[in-house]
C-alpha cells in the first residue's frame, strides 16, 4: 500500500488529518480493531475519509451477509466498502426469488468479481 501524506498537497493533508501523519502500513492495523459500523461512521466525517476509509478497511468487508432487508435499503458507505476484495457473500432471508436475484446482480454490480465462495 502506498503512502497517503503528499507534502505537496497540503489541503489533503489538513482533511485526512492524523491518518495523513501515520504510516500507510500502521493504518490498516487500527482500522482493523473496528466493526464495520465504525468504519461507515468514520466514512460520515468528510469526503477526504469517504474516500480513505474503504481502501484501509477491506480486511472487514472480505466477507459479506446480505439479508432480504437489504434490498431496498442499501446504503452508499456499504458499497463504497466493497468490491473485488470480497471473497465470501453470504445470502440470507430471502422469501423472494426476484429479491435474491436483484441483491446478486447489485454485488456484482458493486464489483465483488472474485468471490470465492457464495452461501444461500
Amino acid at each position: 500500500m502506498t503512502d497517503v501524506y503528499n507534502p505537496n498537497n497540503e489541503s489533503l493533508h489538513y482533511q485526512i488529518g492524523f491518518m495523513g501523519s501515520l504510516p500507510s502500513d500502521v493504518i490498516p492495523i487500527i482500522f482493523s480493531y473496528l466493526t464495520r459500523q465504525d468504519c461507515i461512521i468514520c466514512m460520515e466525517v468528510c469526503r477526504a475519509w469517504y474516500q480513505l476509509v474503504p481502501q484501509y478497511s477491506q480486511k472487514l468487508w472480505e466477507t459479506i451477509e446480505m439479508t432480504s432487508f437489504d434490498v431496498g435499503v442499501v446504503n452508499r458507505c456499504l458499497e463504497q466498502c466493497v468490491g473485488d476484495h470480497v471473497k465470501n457473500v453470504i445470502f440470507a432471508s430471502f422469501d423472494k426469488e426476484e429479491h435474491l436475484h436483484s441483491m446478486m446482480q447489485k454485488v456484482l454490480d458493486w464489483g465483488c468479481t472474485k468471490i470465492k465462495s457464495l452461501g444461500i
